[in-house]
């Protein structure tokens, strides 16, 4: 909850000159309380993976500092003198707002893609390395045992399981 009508009251009692100091004040304790809404307007706008928190986080914050920057200066002054519910409800208009624009596209998680993709050269290798090495007699084990265990389930599937080899064969040719 933001709470700032006491300290905008305040702030809006000292002469215009004099009101920096407390309008910084306000912003200043304000950011804890945008870093917590961040994750919620995250999720109100379909973000559940928070890719964009630190963007909210940003924006929010100067959302704040241009209104209570405006509101010190006096180019500012809402009918309703709830502060706490005006800045709410502003911050929750921009934010929505910064959602819907072209700040945020569905291009815009391709940095995540991208890093996921640089990730598949190193994924190819260690499955060449795994497949390349011989299997030890364990696994021949569990992998005798289960190809009997599928046979005896479902008996048509007989031969249908891909060996080792034939893993083997294919990466090889891809490669």
């Amino acid at each position: 909850m933001i709470r700032v009508n006491g300290a905008v009251s305040r702030m809006m009692a000292l002469p215009i000159g004099e009101r920096s100091g407390a309008r910084d004040a306000i912003i200043l304790s304000l950011l804890p309380v945008i870093k917590r809404r961040a994750k919620k307007w995250c999720r109100a706008n379909a973000d559940g993976g928070y890719t964009h928190l630190d963007d909210v986080q940003g924006e929010a914050a100067v959302i704040v500092t241009r209104l209570l920057g405006d509101v010190a200066t006096g180019r500012l002054a809402p009918k309703n003198p709830d502060w706490d519910k005006y800045l709410g409800a502003v911050l929750n208009k921009m934010i929505s707002k910064w959602f819907k624009s072209a700040a945020v596209t569905p291009l815009s998680g391709v940095v995540a893609i991208e890093r996921r993709l640089a990730r598949i050269p190193q994924v190819i290798d260690r499955l060449h390395g795994e497949l390349g090495r011989e299997p030890s007699a364990e696994e021949v084990h569990a992998s005798q045992h289960a190809e009997m265990w599928s046979r005896q389930k479902d008996p048509k599937r007989h031969g249908s399981l891909v060996s080792l080899a034939e893993v083997r064969n294919v990466l090889g040719r891809a490669a």
